[in-house]
């Protein structure tokens, strides 16, 4: 990991001490029906991806591989880095038609794979220039097939068509509208017309329209509704609905298309439905929200849908 975003891991670890002394309520959901827990598995990993039929990707990092469950946790598959290019997998996303795209964190490249894990393309390179890559993370893919990059280091997102042709980026290092400190998550609403991202460094979440023009940010840092320690990922819900991972504050929230609060469910620990490190979403069509434990190692399916 890059020194940038070891300081912040650091400062992670600071704050989950710190709220690991203080008394922690329930973990149950507290409003808008978030929170039942569905199911529950033991897996390593950094990034996450669930598909309309239910099946589960996860980037095994430590291990170079991605795995392969069903919605119940049953293990599938793995695709090991040795035949599949990638070093240090760490985002997953997927596209309408069931491909696979993986980001490698050391490797600075983006993979795409089939539903089977066979490659079919990859693109990017370590630097700074347009397309270039700096410790990748999280990805999205619109409706249309477009591939949203968080470029951590780079401090920026990078926007590429389906077959990797750089677009666009937008952002660059800052704490001002539209600036990110080691973004590590970005995800896309359901038609395409708006980008979020989980501005780490700055504790917050901003929007942006699909040209990376700013509309809004929401968090700051805190432990009250609506505020944040440490956000690692974001995701969307077929509905427009906004869920943040709220490492330091071990939980999930829920936020509508424009940043209104809605819901929030955990507390740090390691019983059902709290949570140590929750590092990664993904969202079901069927309403339900996956969060994968950095430091607790596994997933939690949660149900989390507006009643």
């Amino acid at each position: 990991m890059n020194s940038e975003a070891t300081v912040a891991w650091r400062a992670v670890s600071v704050a989950l001490v710190c709220v690991l002394s203080m008394p922690t309520g329930g973990h149950g959901a507290e409003a808008d029906g978030c929170g039942r827990l569905v199911s529950k598995w033991s897996t390593d990993g950094y990034g996450i991806a669930a598909s309309a039929s239910g099946m589960v990707y996860v980037a095994d990092t430590a291990n170079g591989r991605i795995r392969v469950f069903n919605s119940a946790g049953e293990h599938r598959a793995d695709w090991k880095s040795s035949s599949r290019t990638f070093e240090r997998p760490s985002g997953v996303a997927l596209d309408a038609q069931g491909n696979v795209y993986v980001s490698d964190f050391s490797g600075h490249r983006i993979h795409k794979l089939d539903s089977l894990g066979n490659p079919l393309a990859s693109w990017g390179r370590h630097g700074t220039g347009d397309g270039e890559l700096d410790k990748p993370n999280g990805l999205a893919v619109d409706k249309a097939g477009n591939v949203y990059v968080a470029n951590v280091k780079n401090d920026r997102i990078e926007k590429f068509a389906a077959d990797g042709s750089f677009l666009l980026r937008f952002g660059g290092r800052g704490n001002t509208e539209g600036k990110f400190h080691n973004p590590f998550s970005v995800a896309v609403g359901p038609d395409g017309s708006r980008v979020y991202v989980a501005d780490f460094g700055n504790n917050r979440v901003q929007e942006f329209d699909s040209a990376g023009t700013f509309i809004r940010a929401w968090g700051g840092m805190g432990s009250v509704d609506g505020s944040m320690r440490f956000p690692y990922a974001v995701a969307v819900d077929e509905a427009g609905d906004v869920f943040v991972a709220d490492a330091g504050n071990g939980r999930v929230q829920k936020f509508d298309s424009d940043g209104e609060f809605l819901a929030k469910w955990g507390s740090v620990g390691s019983g059902d439905g709290q949570f140590r490190v929750p590092y990664a979403l993904a969202s079901r069509t069927t309403g339900e929200i996956y969060v994968l434990e950095r430091e607790g190692k596994r997933v939690q399916l949660f149900e989390c849908s507006r009643e």
